[in-house]
C-alpha cells in the first residue's frame, strides 16, 4: 500500500497525468475510511453511555428500594412515639430526650447526587432528573430536621434530685423542659411526615427507572438484589418468613419467581 501523504500523491498524478478516475478512487477511500472510523468511534461512545447508564440506574434502583422497604416503618415508628409523647406533654409533663439523636449521614443517597450531577451526560432524562431533584430536596429536608431534633434534645437538662419540688429553680428547670420537649415533639412529627415523603416520592422515581429496563432485565436486577440484602440481613431468617418478606415487597413477582430465587438464596446458606 502506497503510505505517502495523499496530497504528495495527488501532485504526483497531475505530473504523471491527469486521471480522474483515480483521484476520485484515492478521495473515495479516504474518505471511506473517515466516515468508518466516526462511525466506530460513536458506537463505541454508545456502548459506554448505556453501560454507564445501565450501572447508575442499578445504583439507583438499590438506594430507592432501600427508601421504599424501610422509611415507611421508620415514619410509622416515629408517628407512635409522637402520640405516646403529646399525651404526656398533655398532662404536663416531659420525658428525658437528651439520648435522641441523629448522626449525620443517616440516609445514603449518594448515587441519587451523582445521577443529578450528570444531567447533561445523556445518563439522566429530564423526567428521570425532575423526580430525582423533588427526592433530593426531600431527603435534604429530612437532614435538617434531624438536626433540629439532635439539637433540641441536646437542650433537655438533667434536674438535680436536691432540688426543692416547689422551689424556685426547679420550676423553672421543668419549665425550660416542657417547652423544650413540645419543641421536640413538634421537630420528631416533623421528621414522621417527611420520612414517608421519601418513601412515597421514591416509588414514584422507582417506576420511572424500573421503565428502563426490559422484564427480565427487571427481575434479574431485583433479584441481584434481594440476594445482596439477604446475605447482609437475612441470614438466620426462617425460609418461610424470607418469602414472605419477598411477597410483600415485591408482588410482581410469581411463584415461580419466588421459588427459584429462594431455592438459589438457601442453596448458598447451606454451603457457606
Amino acid at each position: 500500500m502506497d503510505n505517502r501523504p495523499v496530497f504528495s500523491r495527488f501532485l504526483n498524478t497531475f505530473k504523471k497525468g491527469f486521471n480522474p478516475s483515480a483521484l476520485f478512487l484515492e478521495l473515495l477511500v479516504v474518505f471511506c475510511g473517515v466516515y468508518l472510523a466516526f462511525i466506530l468511534n460513536n458506537y463505541n461512545e454508545q456502548l459506554k453511555i448505556e453501560r454507564e447508564t445501565k450501572k447508575v440506574l442499578i445504583s439507583l434502583k438499590s438506594e430507592l428500594e432501600n427508601f421504599r422497604l424501610s422509611l415507611p416503618g421508620q415514619s410509622n415508628f416515629q408517628y407512635q412515639k409522637v402520640k405516646e409523647w403529646t399525651e404526656i406533654a398533655n398532662a404536663n409533663n416531659s420525658v428525658n430526650i437528651y439520648k435522641w439523636r441523629y448522626i449525620q449521614p443517616q440516609h445514603d443517597y449518594e448515587v441519587i447526587e451523582h445521577a443529578i450531577n450528570t444531567r447533561g451526560a445523556d445518563i439522566v432524562d429530564f423526567d428521570l432528573f425532575k423526580s430525582l431533584l423533588s427526592l433530593y430536596t426531600e431527603i435534604k429536608k429530612l437532614e435538617d430536621v434531624e438536626d433540629l431534633v439532635t439539637d433540641v434534645a441536646g437542650e433537655y437538662r438533667m434536674v438535680p434530685s436536691s432540688l426543692k419540688k416547689n422551689g424556685e429553680l426547679y420550676l423553672l428547670e421543668q419549665a425550660h423542659n416542657r417547652m423544650t420537649f413540645l419543641r421536640f415533639i413538634h421537630f420528631s412529627n416533623d421528621r414522621a411526615r417527611i420520612l414517608q415523603r421519601v418513601a412515597d416520592l421514591s416509588i414514584i422515581t422507582l417506576k420511572i427507572i424500573n421503565e428502563k429496563f426490559t422484564p427480565e432485565e427487571l427481575k434479574q436486577v431485583e433479584f441481584d438484589l434481594i440476594k445482596a440484602f439477604a446475605k447482609d440481613q437475612l441470614d438466620d431468617v426462617p425460609q418461610e418468613r424470607v418469602r414472605e418478606l419477598i411477597q410483600q415487597s415485591f408482588p410482581n413477582f410469581t411463584e415461580g419467581d419466588i421459588d427459584s430465587l429462594i431455592e438459589e438464596l438457601f442453596n448458598e446458606r447451606n454451603e457457606k
